[in-house]
């Protein structure tokens, strides 16, 4: 049986990661995709990869300009779902909004790494 969730749960994207009942009773279970294998030994197909380094082209030096925060915008896999690619956008640790979008542009996951701008 698969298992299914709902895309977002009040605003907040969901994520199914494969686990037991033995592997959460002891603090075993994994957390994130890498974790559980999901990530690991996937590479983005060129097309993906192509695209997204399009969007990351369009978006980048705009997102860099409306927030201070951020430093920098780059190109990886998606922490959701290992087959598509997202924005990686660097966000200086001192600086971070209030608020982060999960999306920066339509279709276009975003993950953020947080790091000192120094």
């Amino acid at each position: 049986m698969a298992a299914s969730a709902p895309a977002t749960v009040e605003g907040v994207r969901t994520l199914v990661i494969p686990t037991n009942a033995h592997a959460v009773a002891a603090g075993s279970a994994p957390l994130t995709p890498l974790e559980a294998n999901l990530a690991s030994a996937q590479t983005l197909p060129a097309a993906v990869l192509s695209q997204a380094v399009c969007r990351q082209a369009e978006a980048g030096a705009h997102l860099i300009q409306q927030n201070p925060a951020f430093f920098g915008v780059g190109v990886g896999q998606s922490l959701d779902n290992p087959k598509d690619a997202a924005l990686v956008i660097y966000v200086d640790r001192k600086k971070v909004p209030a608020q982060l979008p999960a999306t920066i542009m339509a279709s276009a996951p975003a993950t953020f790494s947080w790091t000192d701008c120094t």
